[in-house]
């Protein structure tokens, strides 16, 4: 918007500048004109006259061209004037156009748009850097390519904000990160202790009631010590007997063996006698067969004699009859000759597994026997430690008192513990919300 007043004092010192020319036009023109018009008039007046004439023309030019100026200018300076109030309303896409001047108010002019461009620049780098930052981005930093003075120092102090800014988130997400991962720890831990105190609380009880089992043990056992000496000296004379028997038992053993091998010969042998009956019944069952074909063809021929072989055909049908007997005594007397081999077969190789067996029981026998020797050498160790057990058995008991005394003692700390570790738990969680919310209000 152009200044009236301005506007208004120059053109009333443009109206009074050329008003005083006229009048002073006119006055000169007046009193030459009188001059000429007297008596006396010479040339010299009148070409001083025409001289007036021509300066007030002159005069009158200057004051146009000078006006002109002045009315150029001031355009200059109201359009200027213009745009430095609508940059002030914060209309940094406007600049003065069509300066043509390089003196001090073109200058002056193409300064305030170079300050308006950087100023345009400056603010829509800032918005989109305060844009990204307000979403939670802090990449975008403002160029400070092309700023000078201020603008480049508050683009540098911008920009570090920005980077103190995006360290600070990042400080923020590890903090909350770290804090998370140790509440998470700290009630992961916190259950744990909760979990181990109650199974020692339970396992002190125990232990306070098995220390009293074990201490009427102890007792027990220094009681039992004597009665274990006596019984080991016998257990030595025991082992003596055994390893008598034992040596007994292996001797027994190999003629059992040798037994058992005639009795594996014999069964070989019943087997192959059996074989051979197998074959000899055989034999019958193919003369059976044969005898049977015969008394068939009898009967068969005694029909064709008539009324005179009917003799025949019965001794014929008899000899059949007894043809089928033997066959079908055979095919009994073949599977029971089978299952008397089957059964052989099965004894021997029973024999042979007994064999086996006894053979197994003769290197067992060698094996106790030598077990027996070495066992001789522990019960002596036995009696030499019986009397050792008797003085520990003693301590034990002593000590016994003192473990139900201090296992009494960490039953209670254990509770107390459980009590700390719930209340531990509830600490945590409260101090996870206070992380959350401030987390939340830090961002």
């Amino acid at each position: 918007m152009s200044n009236p007043s301005l506007r208004g004092r120059t053109n009333t010192a443009a109206f009074m500048v050329g008003a005083a020319v006229a009048v002073i036009g006119l006055v000169a023109i007046a009193a030459l004109w009188r001059l000429l018009a007297s008596e006396g008039a010479t040339g010299f007046a009148v070409g001083a006259l025409v001289a007036l004439i021509l300066a007030g023309a002159l005069l009158a030019v200057v004051s146009v061209l000078v006006l002109r100026e002045v009315f150029t200018v001031l355009g200059l300076i109201e359009r200027g004037a213009a745009t430095a109030q609508q940059a002030a309303k914060g209309d940094l896409n406007i600049r003065v156009l069509r300066i043509g001047r390089k003196d001090e108010l073109g200058r002056m002019l193409n300064g305030l748009n170079h300050v308006l461009d950087l100023t345009e620049e400056f603010a829509k780098d800032t918005g989109a850097a305060m844009k990204r930052a307000g979403a939670k981005e802090y990449f975008r930093y403002i160029p400070l390519q092309g700023l000078r003075g201020d603008y480049s120092t508050y683009a540098e102090m911008i920009n570090k904000v920005l980077g103190d800014m995006d360290a600070r988130d990042q400080e923020t997400h590890a903090f909350e990160k770290n804090v998370h991962d140790m509440v998470s720890q700290v009630a992961s831990a916190t259950t744990g202790i909760g979990r181990t105190a109650q199974t020692m609380a339970g396992r002190s009880e125990s232990a306070g009631g098995r220390s009293i089992t074990v201490g009427e043990a102890a007792e027990t056992t220094t009681q039992l010590a004597s009665a274990v000496s006596d019984s080991t000296r016998q257990l030595a004379q025991a082992i003596n007997e055994i390893a008598q028997q034992v040596t007994q038992s292996a001797s027994v053993a190999q003629n059992a063996v040798a037994d058992i091998g005639e009795t594996v010969e014999r069964m070989n042998g019943l087997a192959d006698s059996v074989s051979q009956i197998g074959v000899v019944v055989q034999l019958i069952n193919d003369i059976a067969a044969q005898t049977n074909l015969l008394a068939l063809n009898a009967t068969i021929e005694a029909a064709r004699a008539g009324e005179a072989g009917k003799g025949f055909a019965v001794v014929a049908n008899e000899v059949k009859h007894l043809a089928n007997q033997t066959a079908k005594a055979t095919e009994d007397i073949s599977r029971q000759v089978g299952a008397v081999q089957g059964a052989a077969q099965a004894a021997a190789a029973g024999v042979e597994g007994v064999v086996a067996t006894i053979r197994t029981i003769d290197g067992i026998a060698s094996a106790i026997a030598g077990a027996v020797q070495e066992q001789e050498a522990v019960t002596r160790d036995i009696s030499a430690h019986i009397d050792e057990v008797a003085a520990k058995a003693s301590e034990v008991s002593e000590n016994v008192a003192h473990l139900s005394q201090s296992t009494a003692q960490a039953c209670g700390g254990t509770v107390r513990v459980i009590w700390s570790a719930r209340a531990l738990s509830k600490v945590v969680e409260e101090l996870n919300a206070e992380v959350n919310a401030y987390v939340s209000k830090v961002r």
